[in-house]
């Protein structure tokens, strides 16, 4: 007689029957734990090819057409020069007010090891702006699926508005490199209950304050996040105090890396806190920047967003089709919910710091004047929004909502996006394919223009060298400019009003010049400072400054940028000796 095993002895193998191989150690290990975890599903290489390729096609946009790169933006200029001041510490004047000193240092080093000439100054954006590719992936499948991962890069690497920022000097995309990393790191302090993990957000999230003064919107972000997720979650999953817990140590942690710099500012953080509350625009001008950051979004859609839509839009029809293909049938569909998470709609601890990342920036960004740099944080988070809502969403199947849905969503999202580029917004110049390789060398191609502007009057005037300078320069409001002048034979420094006019014409053996441009036109100070000083400062010569894009819409939206750019001009100016 054959014995029949007893059903104590085999208690899942009903269960297993029907469950696939992948998912069985998954369900036997926790009864609360999800099905087909992202984070425990093997990288196919097709996932692994498509995810190189995409990288290295976001690095290529980035670093394509160098000649076309230059220092231009004000804050560039800023970050840039510091070594031109080895008597001041190798800091621009005031540099302490404009951003932590990170990015100002990584930019000294690049100009030390490669030279002030070419794209040295850009190279830690370049770097980090093709960096954040392969995280943003990594953190999409840990976090909803490895469609969502491949599809968050997608957008994330052909993006123009990010093309564009990486391939300046400003501080704004190793800041979103950063936000992302330390978000993800919370995430799997909170998930994981993991102390060392806290830590090590705590961490990175120095180096983005370090990177910039709103780097501590990992800590917003993640408190919020925790606060909300622990609302809706069960009792027995909850341990919200111990992940208070590990928020705090996360939070000290940042902060203790993060003092230093405070500590070394001369006048405390007061003085730079009272420099930014000169930029909120509050509440009255929210409405106002919301609609210019969109305008400026959509100005900067090209080809290479466009085509990142479509490849969006191809992965859309692979997953809803029912031949569709074997590569990501199994891998990387996403993820199955468990039997008892599917009697509701809970979201995830990333889903819900995702929602409190996209809608605090959302409702935030607009109280501040509508730099479009200021979007960049909302965009990282953005791009996962599209991913989840296409690829991540699904595990929600008593919703009964059609597969389908993908698709009339992208078409819906296109067709808007196509309506609103008949607003009568203007095509960058040269009609380039790709917004940011728009050439922004105009203030580094006028330096040898003004240099020789200013030796041909030391010439025709006697002047004379002394101590082997022939001129000293004062540099108005220009730190771009002031970057590219300094000559061997120039003396040349930035100046911020024009009192020096009423000492240097008449104490120095040097003749003395000012160079204002565009930025000296729009401050109220120097109009009148300037009015008072007519009969010292003798005009030489001016030049037409045909400004980028990527400048002037810090200033005019994009209906007025041709307008801005025709009034936009460089002087040269001589200091003469009072009579």
């Amino acid at each position: 007689m054959v014995d029949r095993p007893t059903a104590h002895c085999q208690p899942t193998a009903d269960l297993l029957a029907v469950i696939p191989e992948s998912h069985r150690v998954n369900a036997i290990a926790s009864p609360h734990h999800e099905l087909n975890d992202p984070r425990e599903q093997p990288i196919s290489r097709y996932e692994l090819w498509a995810i190189v390729a995409i990288t290295l096609l976001g690095a290529a946009v980035r670093f394509a057409f160098p000649s076309a790169m230059a220092i231009e933006h004000f804050d560039e200029g800023v970050y840039a020069s510091n070594l031109l001041f080895p008597d001041q510490g190798n800091e621009y004047p005031n540099r302490h007010l404009y951003a932590p000193s990170l990015v100002p240092a990584l930019i000294e080093w690049s100009i030390i090891l490669f030279g002030d000439k070419g794209i040295a100054p850009m190279l830690p954006s370049l770097f980090f702006g093709t960096l954040t590719i392969p995280l943003i992936w990594w953190v999409g499948r840990q976090w909803f699926s490895p469609l969502s991962g491949i599809a968050a890069a997608t957008l994330l690497s052909l993006s123009d508005f990010h093309i564009a920022f990486s391939r300046s000097a400003l501080t704004d995309v190793p800041l979103c490199f950063w936000l992302l990393l330390a978000v993800y790191l919370f995430e799997r302090a909170f998930r994981d209950l993991s102390w060392l993990t806290a830590i090590a957000a705590g961490f990175t999230t120095s180096l983005a304050w370090w990177t910039k003064y709103n780097g501590w919107l990992p800590l917003a972000i993640s408190l919020s996040g925790l606060l909300a997720w622990s609302f809706f979650a069960s009792r027995e999953e909850r341990h919200f105090k111990q992940r208070l817990v590990l928020w705090g140590l996360a939070a000290l942690t940042a902060l203790a890396v993060w003092s230093p710099y405070w500590w070394s500012l001369p006048h405390g953080y007061g003085e730079v806190a009272g420099n930014h509350r000169q930029y909120v625009v509050g509440f009255p001008g929210w409405w106002t920047g919301f609609v210019r950051q969109i305008e400026c979004q959509l100005f900067s859609v090209r080809v290479a967003t466009g085509a990142s839509w479509i490849a969006i839009f191809v992965l859309v029809l692979i997953q809803v089709s029912p031949r569709r293909s074997r590569i990501w049938t199994e891998q990387h569909a996403a993820p199955l919910p468990a039997p008892a998470a599917a009697t509701d709609l809970r979201l995830t601890q990333a889903e819900w710091l995702l929602a409190a990342w996209f809608i605090g920036l959302t409702l935030t960004t607009p109280l501040y004047r509508p730099y479009p740099r200021l979007v960049l944080p909302w965009m990282a988070s953005a791009c996962f929004v599209m991913a989840w809502l296409f690829f991540g969403a699904s595990r929600f199947e008593n919703l009964r909502i059609p597969r389908t849905v993908g698709i009339v969503l992208w078409f819906v999202i296109m067709a808007g996006s196509v309506g609103l580029e008949f607003l009568d917004l203007p095509l960058p110049r040269d009609g380039l394919w790709v917004t940011g390789w728009q050439p922004r060398t105009a203030l580094a191609d006028l330096t040898s223009q003004i240099q020789q502007a200013i030796r041909d009057d030391v010439a025709r005037n006697g002047g004379r060298e002394v101590g082997g300078k022939r001129a000293i320069v004062y540099v108005f409001a220009e730190p771009g400019l002031f970057f590219h002048l300094p000559a061997h034979d120039l003396a040349v420094g930035p100046v911020g009003d024009l009192r020096f006019a009423d000492l240097s014409a008449s104490h120095t053996r040097l003749p003395t010049f000012l160079i204002v441009g565009p930025h000296a036109d729009r401050t109220p100070r120097f109009r009148d400072e300037f009015s008072d000083r007519t009969a010292r400062l003798q005009l030489i010569q001016s030049w037409p400054y045909a400004a980028s894009d990527f400048v002037l819409l810090d200033q005019v939206p994009p209906s007025q940028l041709d307008a801005e750019r025709r009034k936009s001009e460089v002087r040269l100016y001589r200091v003469r000796a009072p009579e």
